[in-house]
């Protein structure tokens, strides 16, 4: 065991927390269920395995109920829009996010839907969803044995809590206030909450092109994950697709 400071343990969850918050939007959302941005395998491979450990999330699950959120934003019916706050209701979709999540990847019409299916045929390996939440389980478990039982527990609940919260916020806030640089498009921008989810909270602008890399549009904005693709980019670890900018022209 090496016992660390309770101080020191809440350090490292803020630091887990920043590193699943980027991995959620780089790796899980821009590139697996978009395609925005493609990865090394090898790299891909690496980042699935870590952000599974950390947060439990079914990559092909998941990529499933997010495709059906795009295919009817803020839609009721059949099912509908799996987590919307104009029909649930903005702090119900804001705290009990993993709900409705988990609700929506119960119903065989998301699955069925011909462009789910479409999307989840380019996610074959199903490793990751068979580990699911004993992933964090085992992370936390070594943490505890590692740095000590109050240690582990601090660090679990402060990269926890919050990224859970900010999962349901972007899905909440996201789709209830903001601004709209395109207005007949769903989604809302919200300036504060980019910054807090690596860009995430520019959710009009991703609404509008999804399968941008960047989720910025105006000089004003800021996409705190983008600098980390061109960074990838650079090494030669990833391939973007077109920009808003590049669209546009």
């Amino acid at each position: 065991m090496f016992p660390i400071s309770l101080g020191s343990a809440a350090l490292i969850g803020l630091g887990v927390l920043i590193l699943v918050v980027h991995l959620t939007t780089i790796y899980l959302h821009r590139g697996l269920a978009h395609g925005g941005v493609r990865y090394r395998p090898w790299f891909e491979g690496s980042m699935r395995l870590v952000h599974t450990m950390l947060t439990g999330i079914k990559p092909r699950q998941w990529t499933a109920v997010h495709t059906y959120h795009h295919l009817f934003p803020d839609e009721e019916g059949n099912p509908g829009d799996p987590h919307s706050p104009l029909i649930e209701g903005l702090w119900q979709i804001v705290f009990f996010n993993v709900y409705y999540y988990a609700r929506a990847a119960k119903d065989p019409r998301v699955w069925a839907h011909p462009f789910v299916q479409q999307r989840i045929l380019t996610i074959p390996e199903r490793a990751m969803d068979r580990l699911g939440l004993k992933g964090p389980a085992i992370t936390w478990a070594a943490a505890m044995i590692v740095f000590g039982w109050k240690a582990g527990l601090i660090m679990g609940i402060v990269y926890a809590v919050p990224y859970l919260l900010l999962l349901g916020a972007v899905n909440g806030i996201s789709h209830y206030w903001g601004y709209k640089n395109f207005p007949s498009t769903p989604g809302f921008n919200v300036r504060v909450l980019a910054l807090l989810t690596g860009g995430e909270g520019l959710h009009n602008n991703h609404h509008g092109y999804p399968r941008s890399p960047k989720f910025s549009w105006r000089a004003s904005e800021f996409d705190p994950a983008w600098p980390i693709i061109r960074l990838l980019i650079a090494l030669g670890l990833a391939k973007p697709y077109k920009t808003i900018e590049e669209v546009a022209a």
